[in-house]
């Protein structure tokens, strides 16, 4: 009968444990390679669903025609609704800035858009659907509010024209309007910049004011992946 030699063992051991840590090593890259592309697939996809989903009164159907071609505001007769904002004298003339309202919510209906909504009508609805019912923010006060006084002038030149009251009628219609969501802290952070506000009060008319609560959902949701894939990949 052949032995075997302790030393002998003791070697091929020794080969085993250098070689399981390795091959342990390289499983778990693979899974946390796997688990981060699937994690970027998911940021993606939630942006482009973000960003592309559009609600009108049209339906899926539009939504769906939206995705087979994109209409443009050159497709409508009186063009797209505007929001109209930072306005300044120019000389002879007022430049200001033009923001397009999503044409799969409203379009004009004539040529002095009537129909379309005004920025202050938009910070209404916006207040009514997010903002403190008591009109008070408390201890921090609300965020900060837009001046409504140069999308008021750019509609009335809309009506009667430019004219050489328009600067008189700037001043006149200046207007500050308040966005009714309490601060959460002295510097306001949840506020966001005058960029993100704007976008966000036509964002929110845009698709027809959905519950802030489903986008911290889906932000739950993916959190609860991440931590998921952070502990399989520690195993």
């Amino acid at each position: 009968m052949d032995n075997i030699s302790t030393d002998s063992l003791s070697d091929e051991e020794q080969q085993l444990i250098d070689i399981n840590p390795s091959n342990d090593k390289r499983l778990k890259n693979k899974r946390c390679k796997a688990c981060l592309c699937l994690l970027i697939i998911l940021i993606i996809e939630f942006i482009i669903l973000y960003f592309t989903w559009d609600f009108n009164n049209e339906g899926v159907g539009a939504t769906m025609g939206h995705a087979r071609r994109r209409r443009s505001c050159d497709d409508e007769e009186y063009g797209c609704c505007n929001i109209y904002s930072n306005c300044k004298i120019n000389n002879v003339h007022i430049d200001y800035d033009k923001t397009e309202l999503s044409l799969y919510r409203i379009v004009a209906r004539d040529s002095i858009h009537s129909n379309c909504p005004s920025f202050q009508h938009l910070i209404d609805l916006y207040n009514q659907h997010y903002g403190n019912v008591t009109t008070d923010c408390g201890k921090y006060g609300c965020c900060p509010g837009f001046n409504v006084g140069c999308d008021e002038t750019i509609r009335e030149t809309m009506i009667h024209g430019n004219n050489q009251n328009m600067f008189d009628t700037l001043h006149k219609n200046s207007k500050i309007v308040n966005i009714q969501i309490p601060k959460k802290n002295s510097l306001g952070s949840n506020c966001g910049n005058k960029f993100y506000r704007l976008y966000d009060i036509i964002h929110s008319y845009e698709m027809n004011y959905p519950s802030k609560d489903s986008y911290d959902g889906i932000y739950i949701i993916v959190a609860v992946l991440l931590l998921f894939m952070c502990f399989a990949t520690s195993k």
